[in-house]
């Protein structure tokens, strides 16, 4: 890595942000000092420079918010919806500090990738001390918690940001290469399947979107399918763990996977609550007081944005929260011509964000969405500033 380190009063800031918001358990004391203690940074950053405020990302952050504690006022369980509330406020606050306190230039940028990319192993590390694994090799067996899940995931957002880092870069910087390794490494331990799902997408959009040549992006294509199939017979044959078996097993109409069988049920829970009140939805929480102390489900959400937003805000909130998505992604389209490598990979992490709907549940107190959002949108801005970067094949 670099031979000199420098950290900025801005860099340590990110640090204790990042590791309080996405290493801490959320509601721990810990993560609940970093609430005020962000909350109060804000406050003053908004006082002492209210004009770095207004943008589109914190624009529609607090129209996403004001809309959430509306819901409260036509909420069907409203003491839930309260709580629930009170939850994304606190987490649009403290999401505000990445436009205000985090990120003012390049340097504060290029930090907060190496953080990014550094994050899952030192959640490995953190994980394998403070918590008692059974098997450092295999996270799931006999885990107490689905933090392998975290670990997993962050591994694959570390990939992609390796390869934007990369990118940014003059001359290839081989020591961050080790990472691709190491992330490889903590997604087959996790025996995350969205990590896997996640790789395969990089990989996949990578190898199409940079090729403008239509022979070569049809025998891209060709080999994207032959090597799916041979992940599919790998997978199939058990040597991803028996959880990536169970799952293929269970698309193949073999309902021996809890987690696919548990997901289904919710499913028509989700609907039925959306059907109930379509266009505002039950108000924000109403699937997770729903699942919980209705039907008393072990998981007590679906792990579907599209699901969890329609029940909750209904067709409104989910053209408001997809709303900035949808921005981000007209302004990729439209500026096409201007991409360079980094573009391209920033618009495949937007694609992974609209996918990752399906998968997790991202909307309600997720601390990544709104900084992998915002990265995305600081990326669209180099669009309009810089004609002369143009995407080479």
């Amino acid at each position: 890595m670099d031979s000199k380190i420098k950290i900025s009063i801005t860099n340590f800031i990110t640090v204790i942000y990042l590791f309080c918001f996405l290493i801490i358990s959320n509601g721990t004391y810990i993560s609940t000092a970093a609430k005020i203690f962000f909350s109060i940074l804000v406050f003053f950053s908004m006082i002492i420079n209210y004009k770095k405020v207004f943008n589109a990302f914190s624009l529609w952050l607090v129209i996403y918010t004001l809309f959430v504690l509306s819901s409260v006022s036509w909420a069907l369980y409203g003491e839930f919806a309260r709580q629930s509330a009170s939850t994304v406020v606190y987490t649009t606050i403290c999401s505000l500090a990445i436009p205000l306190l985090l990120i003012n230039n390049k340097k504060d940028l290029e930090f907060f990738y190496k953080i990014i990319i550094v994050l899952p192993l030192i959640y490995y590390i953190y994980y394998l001390i403070f918590y008692d694994v059974p098997n450092i090799f295999d996270l799931r067996q006999d885990a107490s918690n689905q933090i392998y899940n975290n670990i997993g995931l962050y591994a694959a957002y570390s990939f992609l940001f390796v390869m934007i880092y990369q990118a940014e870069r003059e001359k290839r910087n081989i020591y961050y290469d080790v990472f691709f390794v190491i992330d490889l490494f903590l997604i087959i331990i996790s025996q995350s399947r969205k990590s896997f799902i996640y790789i395969g997408i990089i990989v996949i959009l990578s190898m199409i979107l940079e090729s403008k040549n239509v022979l070569k992006t049809l025998l891209r294509i060709l080999l994207v399918f032959v090597l799916l199939f041979i992940a599919y017979q790998v997978v199939k044959n058990g040597l991803f763990g028996d959880s990536m078996k169970e799952l293929l097993l269970s698309f193949e109409g073999d309902a021996s996977d809890s987690s696919y069988v548990g997901r289904m049920n919710q499913f028509d829970i989700s609907i039925g609550l959306f059907n109930q009140n379509r266009f505002l939805g039950l108000g924000i929480g109403a699937i997770e007081y729903v699942c919980r102390f209705v039907h008393g489900q072990s998981a007590p959400i679906v792990d579907n944005d599209y699901l969890d937003i329609l029940s909750d805000l209904g067709i409104i909130g989910m053209v408001i929260y997809y709303g900035f998505h949808i921005y981000l992604l007209i302004q990729y389209i439209y500026n096409k011509k201007k991409w360079n490598k980094k573009n391209l990979l920033f618009f495949v992490l937007l694609i992974m964000l609209f996918i990752q709907g399906f998968l997790i549940r991202g909307y309600f107190n997720n601390y990544y969405i709104p900084i992998l959002l915002y990265l995305i949108y600081y990326d669209t801005k180099t669009l309009k500033q810089d004609d002369s970067t143009i995407l080479e094949t």
